[in-house]
């Protein structure tokens, strides 16, 4: 298991080094995220188009800001949120993972494990709408221990 946890993470570093290099202008804060304009929006997205590896970012008049934190979808159905905790080492930590499947246009990921054992077990059903070409995703979710509505913005890297 160890050895799993280990190769992972190192894969995760060599993808981080190459996406977004303004990365170092980050979002401090996901409750920051402004709304941003959907244009070319993709009806009824599919598995097929989630699937890879997305930024969240934060979208304002003047310049995208890449935040820190990734999701990756792959196409087994798993996901992994992973955190770049330390941009100068690449270290890099799991926040959530389990697996993941699309029903009636929500994106619903059903939590193995998290870094706070706040959500494992729990299923997250989040509204979602995939625009610029199914290049950015708009998820918005409720936090099931606070009731916290939260936006989030991620855009495709890979």
């Amino acid at each position: 298991m160890m050895k799993k946890m280990i190769t992972w993470a190192i894969i995760t570093m060599a993808m981080v080094q190459g996406i977004h290099a303004q990365t170092a202008n980050t979002v401090e804060n996901k409750s920051q995220t402004k709304a941003v304009e959907e244009k070319d929006i993709v009806a009824n997205p599919t598995k097929e188009q989630l699937v890879g590896i997305w930024q969240i970012l934060d979208h304002n008049a003047e310049e995208r800001k890449y935040g820190p934190y990734f999701k990756i979808l792959d196409a087994n159905g798993r996901f992994r949120s992973v955190s770049l905790i330390n941009r100068q080492t690449f270290r890099c930590g799991v926040v959530t993972r389990g697996i993941w499947t699309v029903e009636d246009g929500a994106l619903i990921e059903t939590i193995d494990s998290d870094c706070k054992n706040i959500f494992a077990g729990k299923k997250n059903a989040m509204e979602m709408t995939l625009s610029d070409g199914g290049n950015t995703m708009h998820i918005i979710w409720v936090n099931i221990k606070t009731g916290i509505r939260t936006d989030e913005y991620w855009e495709k890297v890979q």
